[in-house]
C-alpha cells in the first residue's frame, strides 16, 4: 500500500514538473494519455497476465479470488462505472463525498494498472487492489469530502495511518 500512497501523492504535488518517475516497487508514466479498456486488455494479453481467450468462467474464477485487477482488465466500461458507482454510494452512507464523475476514475485506474503491466510490476499493484487505488486517487486528487475541511495531506495521512505515511 505505500509504493501506491507515494505513487498518488507524487502525481498530485509534481504532475506539472516530473512525466514519468518510479518509485519503491512500481513505476508511472504520468502524461495524461490515458489507456482504453482495449489497449489495457491487449497489453494484459502480451504480457501473459490474462489469458487471449477468456469466458466467463475465466472471470468468475477471478471473482472468487478476489483478483481485481484481473477483473478490472476484463470488465467494459459500463461494469467499471457501475463499480465505481457502487464504491462513492458506500462512501456517501459513510458520509464521504466523492464528487468526481466514474470516468474520471476509469481513466486513472487504468492507466495505473497499464503502466504497472508494462514495468512488469503487476504483482505489486495486485498486493493492493483496484479498490485501494479508486479510494488512494480520491483523496489525492482532494475529490474525498469527509466534511472536516482538513486538507489533502491531513486526510490521506489519516485514511493510510501515520506508519504509511511519508
Amino acid at each position: 500500500m505505500k509504493p501506491l500512497f507515494l505513487f498518488i501523492l507524487s502525481l498530485f504535488l509534481t504532475l506539472p514538473v516530473f512525466p514519468y518517475f518510479s518509485i519503491k516497487g512500481i513505476s508511472y508514466n504520468l502524461n495524461e494519455e490515458f489507456v482504453t479498456d482495449s489497449q489495457l486488455r491487449q497489453i494484459a494479453i502480451e504480457k501473459g497476465i490474462v489469458p487471449s481467450n477468456t469466458d466467463e468462467e475465466y472471470l468468475k474464477s477471478k471473482i472468487q479470488e478476489k483478483d481485481t485487477i484481473v477483473c478490472w482488465i476484463l470488465i467494459d466500461k459500463e461494469n467499471k462505472i457501475n463499480i465505481i458507482n457502487k464504491v462513492k454510494r458506500n462512501f456517501k452512507e459513510k458520509g464521504v463525498i466523492i464528487e468526481k464523475p466514474a470516468s474520471y476514475y476509469i481513466k486513472w485506474i487504468n492507466s495505473v494498472i497499464y503502466d504497472s503491466i508494462f514495468n512488469n510490476q503487476i504483482n505489486n499493484l495486485k498486493k493492493v487492489g483496484v479498490g485501494m487505488i479508486f479510494k488512494t486517487l480520491a483523496a489525492a486528487f482532494g475529490d474525498y469530502e469527509d466534511g472536516s475541511r482538513r486538507s489533502k495531506v491531513e486526510i490521506l495521512k489519516d485514511y493510510l495511518g501515520e506508519e504509511r505515511f511519508e
